[in-house]
């Protein structure tokens, strides 16, 4: 009776004790995706494109263009790895690399990524966000999160919106 009871019991908890399947599983994704975050005064464009492999990595490139540029310049670029679980968007970066100038300076000339600097700073090394894909899947909107000035809450506060593109052409 008592090893039944000790059998029911054993058997009780390999059941119950089993974990559900992770709903949420780690999603890899690849295709670069474009994001205008307008133009200024001077009619300078500025654009971040974002660069995933289903690796895992991903390389983010800051560029600005105007009317006195033959092409766009490259003005910062980080490279790293990603995570994408349900709508968590992790990122966690090896380098951080960009050059003095902010595109005002640079009309026509762009500076050679060869002389840009390594500028990761140990508190920017992973940074969580929320990446919301369209239906169609050619756009996400990531919604980067901030801290409110009288709270410790993270609080949804910049959001920004990029579009695939295919055969893109920029030149670094």
């Amino acid at each position: 009776m008592k090893r039944n009871i000790l059998l029911l019991s054993l058997l009780a908890i390999t059941l119950f004790s089993c974990t559900k399947e992770d709903d949420n599983p780690t999603i890899y994704f690849e295709g670069a995706y474009v994001c205008n975050f307008g133009t200024t005064e001077g009619e300078f464009t500025y654009y971040e494109v974002m660069t995933f492999a289903k690796t895992g990595k991903i390389l983010i490139e800051n560029f600005v263009s105007g009317p006195d540029f033959n092409e766009p310049c490259l003005l910062a670029y980080k490279e790293g790895s990603y995570e994408l679980i349900g709508e968590l968007f992790k990122l966690s970066l090896t380098s951080s690399f960009a050059s003095n100038a902010d595109g005002s300076e640079l009309p026509g000339n762009c500076i050679a990524k060869e002389d840009f600097e390594n500028r990761l700073s140990p508190d920017n090394l992973v940074s969580h966000s929320g990446l919301i894909f369209s239906d169609s899947m050619d756009s996400f909107t990531l919604l980067n999160e901030c801290n409110g000035p009288t709270s410790e809450l993270a609080i949804s506060c910049l959001a920004f919106t990029y579009k695939k593109v295919e055969g893109l052409k920029i030149s670094s």
